[in-house]
């Protein structure tokens, strides 16, 4: 049976599952750790991820359970809490961020052009923002001890002479038998050399063990096969304990290896991806601007270090109170940042929009760097060189709002008949479907018949999530209304726990201070069985 076409951007709950099978966190049957103790526990957590991809059950408390497991065995596994910490917080930050996404644009691009406008408009500052802000307010100093020569280790890099990807998992590897001093061979199998373990068995078993990670390492480095995170440090603490090392004075140099290995499974498994799904000009256009947007960040924030030394030297001295105020400084240089493009923005829009064309693209490029920043820039150019303007089919924004018009004052069934009939022509029924249930239960929300407008808020409600943009919020608080007059007290639970969870407000319940207590929802639930809204 062919899959039918979805037009909607991921749900969180699949961005978080793809995010745990980039990290590789999850471990393999025989690499099970104190956090997951067991394979059922292991099972278990995969089924909860399931869950929250499809929103099924406590969607928020399932959110918060998943991302808690993934911090825990991160600093199980690299035991450093400033990297733990910064890594966490880029999470908490871009989940943020794509809920105001969602909760803001609407699409009317297939799931999978959905996530590559996501890509080639959002992914780059969103990753930015995140290293720059989040390695200075966790002050992490992991990679003080070394890192590579290439600057860009954690990204893939295309070899034209190869014709083929060198992809970051291979450059860590490659960078940590460098500074060892020996060969890929000599790092997992020392003893590869001497035939003298052909004569002891106990020798004879230590050269399988190293002759099998020395096999799964050149698997690893020619890109056949990506490992889990614990595979690739069990590999690593076995072949530097082939080497004699000392694992007590190397600590800092060990968590380095281990913290570089991680970031470059989880970019070399996103490359992997977006180049099996968009190709290479796609990838490699996200490299370049990643690369040269890099350099624009750093130049514009490398007195940011010097910004909270200065002033956290005035505040305290205890060490906790420290570690705070230097966190929320570097909070407020950021916050400040993007304020201070807020208020500017407007002010160049407004110039350029009365003296624009009396200037040269060159001047009016040179006045948007000199007022917004280089990257700010850079920003706004891209996102209008990726906009997705040209795929908007032809008839669509006319029969969007024509939609939206009907939605708000239909008096006739057969006028949202008709319509259904015209966007079914022009081969936007998957598009707009959504519109045309949301049209019939409002039609019939005015005439009282509140059983039949909730067989259709239901469907409005299961298919504009994701899609809609700025109209989820009306028609999930519409949906909310109906679940109340139809008796259905656990679908009204299941919408209020979605809003909540998306940052969408529900009405009446906006003010409280806990919007979720029983007694609040039985209040709201009762008062909307009789509420009537005119305007819909």
């Amino acid at each position: 049976m062919m899959k039918k076409q979805q037009y909607r951007f991921p749900t969180i709950g699949e961005v978080v599952k793809e995010l745990f099978n980039a990290t590789g966190l999850l471990p393999q049957k025989h690499n099970l750790t104190s956090i997951i103790v067991c394979e059922k526990h292991k099972k278990s957590i995969q089924k909860s991820l399931e869950r929250l991809a499809k929103e099924d059950s406590k969607i928020g408390d399932q959110l918060d359970d998943a991302l808690d497991i993934l911090a825990n065995i991160l600093y199980e596994l690299i035991e450093d809490e400033k990297f733990t910490l910064a890594f966490m917080a880029s999470i908490q930050d871009a989940l943020e961020q794509y809920k105001d996404l969602v909760r803001g644009d609407g699409t009317y691009l297939s799931l999978a052009n959905s996530i590559k406008w996501v890509i080639q408009n959002r992914l780059v500052d969103r990753l930015l923002t995140s290293l720059f802000k989040n390695t200075l307010a966790f002050r992490v100093d992991v990679f003080e001890n070394g890192v590579p020569d290439d600057q860009f280790w954690w990204l893939p890099e295309f070899d034209s002479q190869r014709n083929k990807w060198n992809l970051p998992i291979t450059k860590v590897w490659q960078w940590i038998y460098q500074s060892q001093g020996v060969s890929q061979t000599h790092f997992h199998n020392p003893i590869r050399s001497d035939t003298s373990y052909q004569h002891n068995k106990h020798l004879l078993e230590k050269y399988k063990q190293y002759e099998r990670n020395l096999e799964s390492a050149q698997r690893w480095t020619s890109c056949i096969q990506l490992p889990s995170t614990h595979t690739l440090f069990k590999n690593l603490n076995d072949s530097l304990g082939a080497q004699s090392y000392c694992f007590d004075s190397n600590e800092r140099q060990l968590k380095s290896y281990k913290t570089m290995l991680f970031i470059s499974r989880l970019t070399t498994f996103c490359s992997n991806r977006i180049q099996e799904t968009y190709g290479d000009d796609v990838l490699y256009q996200l490299v370049r601007n990643l690369k040269k947007q890099y350099g624009r960040y750093e130049r514009e924030t490398s007195g940011y270090r010097y910004e909270v030394e200065k002033h956290i030297s005035t505040r305290t001295t205890r060490h906790s109170d420290y570690v705070n105020a230097w966190g929320d400084l570097t909070r407020e240089l950021w916050w400040f940042r993007a304020d201070d493009l807020m208020k500017r923005l407007p002010k160049v829009e407004e110039y350029l929009r009365r003296h624009g064309a009396l200037m040269s693209k060159h001047n009016q490029i040179k006045l948007l760097v000199n007022n917004l920043g280089s990257s700010n820039v850079y920003s706004l150019m891209n996102q209008e060189r990726h906009s997705p303007r040209e795929a908007i089919p032809t008839p669509f924004p006319e029969l969007f709002m024509r939609g939206i018009n009907i939605k708000k004052q239909a008096t006739l069934l057969q006028e949202i008949q008709e319509y259904r009939t015209d966007i079914e022509s022009a081969g936007l029924q998957g598009l707009l479907c959504w519109v045309v249930e949301w049209a019939f239960a409002t039609y019939y929300y005015r005439q009282e018949i509140y059983d039949k407008a909730h067989l259709h808020y239901i469907q409005a409600f299961q298919l504009a999530r994701y899609t809609a943009g700025n109209q989820q919020y009306a028609l999930v608080n519409q949906y909310i209304e109906s679940c109340a007059k139809a008796k259905d007290y656990k679908g009204f639970k299941k919408a209020i726990a979605w809003a909540n969870y998306l940052g969408i407000k529900v009405r009446w319940l906006r003010g409280m201070d806990d919007p979720e207590a029983e007694k609040n929802l039985r209040c709201v639930y009762q008062f909307m069985q009789q509420a009537r809204y005119w305007q819909l």
